[in-house]
């Protein structure tokens, strides 16, 4: 069964007023677009939506998507970005709005554990949270990146910001090399990627962003990777991090300390 086949999320108690003001959408058809938004893994365009939803919907026409679309815009329940590669195109990603109350959150969360598949599950509730990937019981938040790196990372298209956050989390805090196989393991069990060609380019990215560096296997049968710190990183982008830090145990917390301490600094080759 698909997401958007299950009942839909929700509505925010803060939006209530301004759905039932808009007279060009129907309330239960936004929630079903949201909800099916919220659980995609990529953002999408209005025809690959249209494909997954028109038939469950009922809107039939590429103007009747756009007005639901328009309308999830204007209640942050969506974001919008525009795609960089082949003919530009506007993707769409589903969103939390900033005015979730607590009790919004708790009824959310009530929705999110209906899903009947554990991607989508882990989907919504890493959006829900602000970047906390599911089932991590050895902690509750992420690191916030780096400035330099966040700027960097902005300019790239297709990457999920809280993702980035997820996987440089787990690589910066355990003391190993990574394969793009064991990588897309983490990925499958703590957040919602499930091809090796996502995990693929999350890792260029990251790399050019500085946030991990790659190493060749022994023999040159392949790469390894592991999370560092950008060479542009700063004591303030450090401080930020302490609140996360303080959340690892205390071996995690170590091999960040060591990777903070042994940092590649700018004009400084690194050796390793």
């Amino acid at each position: 069964m698909s997401p958007h086949h299950c009942a839909p999320p929700f509505l925010p108690t803060s939006l209530v007023g301004k759905v039932e003001r808009n007279r060009t959408v129907r309330a239960h058809k936004l929630l079903e677009l949201w909800g099916y938004l919220l659980t995609r893994p990529e953002p999408e365009d209005v025809e690959e939506i249209r494909t997954a939803t028109g038939a469950t919907l009922g809107l039939a026409t590429r103007q009747s998507f756009h007005l639901y679309v328009r309308a999830l815009a204007e209640l942050e329940m969506v974001v919008i970005l525009e795609s960089t590669s082949g003919a530009p195109r506007k993707l769409y990603s589903g969103a939390f709005p900033r005015t979730l109350s607590e009790l919004d959150r708790t009824m959310l969360r009530s929705w999110t554990a209906t899903l009947p598949c554990r991607p989508c599950r882990g989907e919504v509730q890493l959006r829900l949270t602000g970047g906390c990937p599911a089932d991590a019981a050895d902690h509750r938040a992420l690191p916030p990146l780096p400035v330099s790196a966040r700027e960097l990372l902005s300019g790239l298209d297709g990457l999920y910001e809280p993702r980035v956050r997820a996987i440089w989390a787990e690589m910066l805090s355990i003391d190993e090399d990574y394969s793009l196989f064991q990588i897309l393991g983490l990925a499958r069990n703590s957040m919602p990627i499930s091809s090796s060609q996502t995990v693929g380019r999350y890792l260029r990215g990251m790399r050019k962003a500085g946030l991990i560096r790659s190493s060749d296997y022994l023999h040159g049968t392949g790469k390894v990777y592991q999370g560092c710190f950008p060479r542009a990183v700063t004591d303030e982008d450090y401080l930020r991090l302490q609140p996360w830090l303080r959340t690892l145990p205390q071996e995690r917390a170590r091999v960040v300390l060591h990777r903070w301490s042994t940092r590649p600094r700018p004009g400084v080759p690194i050796t390793t």
